[in-house]
């Protein structure tokens, strides 16, 4: 029986770390139903080194989260082709979203077909999610600046800083169309996440062939990669380019994390449109009195009644507040900090004055 190996490739920021999760936790339950997701090289839930060792191997240095293997790829995919033929599953599943980045580097893309090739026997298709570009490009600035890496702002990252595959969906799946072939290529809309993650969990079961009844298997009950709070996002990503170790870092964030959830405890959200219907019947009521010498154009006053304050304006006045906190208490600290020096100096002079004055009175 032919059998097939499926590649989960990402995207990015389109909930993987919950798939990987989910089908290492249910891998006994999967297997019931036809479906292997692979032992060999996992790691935290996904199968990364598959895509890393590919990507050492062409001279690619960037993002390997500590990836020093030099075991040549081919002999990590040998071992996987072995475990797909051997399986009593039909089909094999790996993840990660690692493979996503094989459209930035052509040499990866030779090195995988070369090895794909080795396994004619063996049927490949690939699942990838997609994510509206805006929002994903979004999420993906603050995952780099939640894994601590050194990313200018986010205009600059997403013209200079971000791989193409970020920013161009038909350059992140056209290797992977030409590798494989478009009839084995499922592209599917990211599903934002639930509670427990079910609906983007189940849809990509059904993708790669399950179907219901999902008796048995045990679906998250909370996001496993949270995004990093939007309102620390900025501040952490300005103290990492700064070079600040990562421990005054945390302690800076717990102590912002404190000074938002005071700001905005018990504060609902404004609703302008109470504040426009009350100027426009101002106005209406200012033009009913018909004043004899009134230039205003009430018509022009009306289409602009309110302009309110952008979120982002509110969110720098918020973060504003911290940093003016933050300096009051490195301010408040260090003055004592002085004052404790200062007494403890007064205290060591005071013998000393006390010799030099008895050294007077004996002279």
């Amino acid at each position: 029986m032919r059998k097939t190996l499926f590649l989960h490739i990402g995207h990015f920021k389109t909930g993987t770390t919950a798939i990987q999760v989910f089908c290492e936790r249910n891998r006994a339950a999967l297997a019931l139903r036809g479906l292997n997701y692979a032992e060999f090289k996992l790691w935290h839930s996904k199968h990364s080194c598959f895509a890393f060792s590919i990507y050492r191997a062409v001279g690619v240095k960037t993002l390997l989260h500590g990836f020093a293997q030099d075991t040549p790829p081919e002999e990590f995919w040998e071992t996987l082709f072995k475990e797909v033929r051997e399986s009593r599953q039909p089909a094999t599943l790996i993840s990660s979203e690692e493979f996503i980045r094989m459209g930035a580097f052509p040499e990866a893309v030779a090195r995988l077909r070369r090895i794909l090739a080795r396994a004619p026997d063996i049927d490949v298709r690939v699942i990838v999610y997609l994510r509206e570009p805006a929002d994903h490009l979004r999420s993906w600035f603050n995952q780099l600046v939640k894994m601590g890496q050194k990313v200018p702002d986010y205009n600059r990252a997403v013209q200079d800083a971000m791989e193409v595959v970020h920013v161009d969906y038909a350059s992140a799946l056209a290797p992977w169309i030409d590798l494989v072939g478009k009839d084995r290529v499922r592209v599917r809309p990211y599903i934002p996440p639930a509670d427990d993650g079910r609906p983007l969990i189940v849809d990509f079961l059904r993708a790669v062939g399950l179907r219901s009844p999902w008796l048995g298997l045990r679906f998250p009950a909370k996001d496993p990669n949270p995004r990093l709070d939007a309102r620390a996002e900025e501040l952490r990503r300005v103290m990492q380019n700064a070079g600040i170790p990562r421990d005054p870092i945390r302690n800076t964030l717990a102590r912002a994390k404190a000074h938002f959830a005071r700001e905005l405890a018990d504060r609902p959200e404004p609703d302008m449109r109470r504040a426009a219907d009350r100027i426009r019947q101002g106005l209406e009521r200012l033009e009913a009195e018909q004043l004899p010498d009134c230039g205003i154009d009430f018509d022009r006053f009306r289409t602009h009644l309110l302009e309110p304050e952008a979120p982002e304006a509110a969110e720098r006045e918020l973060l504003l507040g911290f940093l003016l906190q933050e300096l009051h208490f490195l301010r408040d600290m260090h003055g004592k900090q002085i004052r404790e020096l200062e007494r403890r100096l007064k205290k060591l002079e005071q013998p000393l004055e006390a010799a030099q004055g008895s050294e007077t009175d004996g002279a």
